[in-house]
């Protein structure tokens, strides 16, 4: 059965160098082990979706130009499918079977959810 993502679960891109991270700062959200539920539009650059290290996509045009991997910038589009029906604030929650794609051809995927415990809060 899958489980509902939080703030700070792991992720992975198969083209970055290090793991990266997702980061979920809403007071309003209901938590699990004191930790903000995420959604499928929790998918900014940067300020949700952390970095992965260094980039190594044959898409990206730096790492295409050079043949060295580059700083990785993930260009993330799209939320993360496939939705779950159950929501979290009105938008459906963000599961660990859950990917979203990078426009330089990465797909991330959900490496530890960071669930464990009970939720605490209303679901809707």
């Amino acid at each position: 059965m899958p489980k509902i993502v939080t703030h700070q679960a792991k992720l992975k891109c198969p083209h970055g160098s290090t793991q990266g991270w997702l980061q979920i700062i809403d007071a309003n959200r209901p938590t699990i082990d004191g930790k903000n539920m995420a959604t499928i539009n929790d998918f900014q650059p940067v300020t949700q979706t952390s970095t992965f290290g260094m980039c190594k996509s044959p898409l990206d045009p730096k790492f295409a130009a050079t043949g060295i991997p580059q700083p990785c910038v993930p260009s993330i589009v799209t939320p993360w499918v496939p939705p779950c029906l159950e929501t979290v604030n009105g938008i459906p929650m963000l599961l660990d079977n859950c990917k979203c794609m990078c426009v330089f051809g990465g797909v991330i995927t959900i490496e530890n959810p960071g669930q464990s415990g009970n939720v605490t809060g209303k679901l809707s």
